[in-house]
């Protein structure tokens, strides 16, 4: 995302999750065939060696010009370049560019290399570094609202992958079609948050999983005799749009904060959201034994406070990312860099 223009980031923003439905259809797959737990973990696990290819990928320029690692970031802007057939400024210029962007983050952060005398401080500089979004007035809000919003996507998501056998399905067939819905779901967010913009597109999705998960919450309170399809079709709908929610929730995120936290921010709330996502077994096969409608209806509330807290984000559609949070200054300085890489051909 920190290498497209903000054009650009529309249709990479939605299209870059297809693989990942692809790979979600291909498990119940390799799970079919593969029986035993002890070699089907193995199998999964080979598949992850696939990842070495990006030792040999660019790093992000922004990152690369925030850590001071100008040289480096010059090499990959001439490749970009070179790439999408542009003709970059001269080297002095670009280099010029990096530093005044390096002089103007210093300002305004003096204190970013803190000495550490010891154990403690070491201690007291880490949980500076992990709460600095927390402890910060002006990302506080944004970033609570951001975490909440990725607890729900992550507990949803998984959740509503995991009930198969709560709506007695067939575990394999189950697992499949809920990886063949986030095809749709994921071509259909390009023209939405191309058109729509970002926060209205995430309300309704999770107006859509709420509605959907709150029917399937009526249906079991009410013991009402429906056909097993209609239960199916209800847990799917509610899967394709948490799965366009959650992938958007990434692109998003990534627009909101700047360079000096996005990494940061975007880890921490993926940690976030993975630990919560430890509870949806308990929630689905303990609570969900005692009280079948309660992970549903706990599902569609948690999305419905989701949806309105959207509202109070920025929105973030076709704006240039910054490299550091500012309310007051217009990035004009990394002008060099968005020439190098506004174009499709870095897609």
């Amino acid at each position: 995302m920190e290498i497209c223009a903000p054009s650009q980031r529309n249709y990479m923003g939605a299209l870059y999750m297809l693989p990942w439905s692809l790979g979600y259809m291909l498990m119940p797959m390799i799970a079919y065939l593969v029986r035993p737990w002890r070699w089907l973990t193995a199998v999964y696990a080979a598949l992850f060696f696939i990842t070495f290819i990006y030792i040999w990928l660019p790093e992000s320029p922004r990152w690369l010009i925030h850590h001071g690692r100008h040289s480096e970031a010059l090499r990959v802007l001439h490749w970009a370049a070179r790439v999408n057939d542009r003709t970059l400024p001269s080297d002095e210029r670009l280099l010029a560019t990096m530093q005044t962007i390096m002089r103007r983050e210093r300002r305004r952060a003096p204190d970013a290399s803190p000495t550490i005398t010891n154990t403690t401080s070491c201690l007291r500089i880490g949980s500076r570094y992990l709460l600095a979004v927390l402890l910060t007035p002006g990302l506080r809000f944004k970033a609570l609202v951001v975490f909440y919003l990725w607890a729900v996507g992550g507990a949803s998501y998984f959740g509503l992958s995991n009930n198969a056998r709560i709506l007695s399905a067939n575990v394999y067939l189950h697992t499949f079609l809920v990886g063949l819905v986030e095809v749709p779901a994921v071509l259909l967010l390009w023209p939405a948050i191309t058109y729509l913009g970002r926060r209205k597109i995430l309300a309704f999705l999770l107006i859509v999983c709420s509605v959907s998960t709150a029917l399937m919450t009526l249906i079991m309170v009410t013991r009402l005799t429906v056909p097993d399809f209609v239960k199916l079709l209800l847990s799917l709908n509610g899967k394709m749009t948490i799965t366009a929610f959650y992938h958007l929730m990434w692109v998003y995120t990534l627009e909101l904060f700047s360079t000096a936290n996005r990494a940061r921010v975007v880890g921490e709330a993926s940690i976030l959201s993975r630990v919560v996502t430890v509870s949806v077994p308990y929630i689905n096969h303990l609570l969900g034994e005692v009280l079948p409608w309660a992970p549903w209806a706990l599902c569609s509330l948690a999305a419905l406070v989701g949806a309105g807290l959207v509202f109070l984000l920025p929105e973030t559609t076709n704006r240039k990312i910054t490299q550091r949070d500012d309310y007051h200054h217009d990035h004009q300085d990394d002008y060099p860099l968005q020439e190098a890489l506004s174009s499709k051909a870095v897609a």
